[in-house]
């Protein structure tokens, strides 16, 4: 199994082990999902970009994304919906922030970037032309190889 894989595969336990049972997340090659489904929130992890650099004579640090969005179907106009997932976007970003990812140690959080739309955090086109909010988080490991 590739790096990648293995962080991407780690991320999804961490998030799993903090959800309460309110979603289970699975990593994906592709995120797609039917509209159908969205009646409760589903969360897709893929990993997305890598970028690496010297770290010393013989090591590498490599640098592993991966994004992990959030979906459920909601009513645009509903604020404590929209809360809510919003806050369940800030409930999984918490759990990587400063310090190592759990499950595989050797990979450092680096940083956290908003995905959809910039600043937002979500794709607003979703929410406002489909009812379905759309998170999205790039979490970036860094592992010194």
């Amino acid at each position: 199994m590739s790096r990648h894989a293995e962080i991407a595969d780690a991320v999804v336990a961490a998030i799993n082990a903090v959800s309460a049972g309110q979603f289970t997340a699975v990593r994906k090659a592709r995120p797609k999902v039917n509209r159908e489904k969205l009646d409760a929130a589903i969360v897709q992890v893929v990993p997305s970009t890598f970028a690496c650099e010297g770290a010393d004579r013989g090591r590498k640090r490599a640098h592993y994304g991966i994004d992990v969005g959030i979906q459920k179907a909601i009513d645009p106009d509903n604020l404590t919906a929209f809360d809510g997932m919003h806050d369940w976007l800030a409930t999984i970003r918490a759990v990587f922030e400063l310090q190592r990812l759990p499950g595989l140690t050797v990979a450092v959080w680096e940083r956290t970037e908003t995905v959809a739309e910039g600043e937002a955090g979500y794709v607003t086109d979703h929410l406002d032309s489909l009812g379905i909010y759309t998170g999205i988080l790039r979490f970036t490991f860094g592992v010194i190889e």
